[in-house]
C-alpha cells in the first residue's frame, strides 16, 4: 500500500475543513487501488448539505481538491464517492 505524503495530507485536511464548514462533513477518506497499475486513489465523502451518490457531490469535491491539489495529485484521484451518512461503509469507518 502507498502511504501519503505529509504534504498532501495537509491539502485534503484544508479541503475537509471547508467541506466541513460549508457542507457539514461527516467523513472525508481515501482508498488505495492495490490492485491498478498505477497509484489511484478513491474519494470517499459524506456531509449532511450533500446529495449522496450526485453529480453535484462529486463535482463541489473535486473543485476543492482542484484548487489545493497539483495537476500530478489529481491524476492519482480514480473516483468520488459521495456515500449517505448512513452508509454502512461511512458508519464502519467512522
Amino acid at each position: 500500500m502507498s502511504a501519503l505524503p505529509d504534504k498532501l495530507i495537509k491539502k485534503l485536511e484544508k479541503v475537509a475543513e471547508i467541506a466541513r464548514v460549508e457542507k457539514r462533513l461527516r467523513f472525508l477518506g481515501l482508498v488505495h487501488h492495490d490492485l491498478l497499475p498505477q497509484d489511484r486513489w478513491d474519494v470517499i465523502v459524506s456531509a449532511d448539505l450533500l446529495v449522496p451518490w450526485s453529480t453535484g457531490a462529486i463535482a463541489y469535491v473535486a473543485g476543492l481538491l482542484s484548487r489545493e491539489l497539483t495537476d500530478g495529485e489529481m491524476i492519482k484521484i480514480a473516483q468520488i464517492v459521495a456515500l449517505p451518512r448512513d452508509n454502512e461503509l461511512i458508519r464502519a469507518l467512522s
